[in-house]
């Protein structure tokens, strides 16, 4: 469901599903593995990686993967990363990810990691 509507909040997927707040939270949690506003934070990470180095403008990017602006996801990209997404992007730059050889993202927190 969050995957086909992002921006649903919590309180909006309690309300569907006919839960509290605080139990959706739980069963949320209890089901995935974080909190939803981590999940959430994950699927635009993934989505992100996925245009990211396409052919795409990064305001294009942005709004693929559910930011309100270009300078938001920038402003969060740097966070997450500590570069750019235009510097991440640049050929002349290495990509590394922190958690394994692949050339794939970070599994999503709280998700069991390959042994290698």
């Amino acid at each position: 469901m969050l995957d086909a509507h992002p921006e649903l909040s919590l309180d909006a997927l309690a309300r569907k599903l006919g839960y509290s707040h605080q139990v959706m939270s739980r069963l949320f949690s209890s089901a995935v593995g974080m909190s939803m506003r981590d999940y959430q934070n994950w699927l635009k990470q993934r989505r992100v990686y996925d245009v990211l180095y396409t052919r795409r403008s990064i305001t294009q990017v942005a709004y693929l993967a559910g930011f309100a602006d270009s300078p938001q996801f920038t402003r969060t990209f740097q966070r997450w990363y500590g570069q750019t997404p235009s510097t991440a992007r640049d050929p002349k730059h290495v990509r590394v990810f922190i958690h394994g050889g692949s050339n794939q993202p970070p599994a999503a927190p709280g998700a069991p990691q390959d042994a290698g």
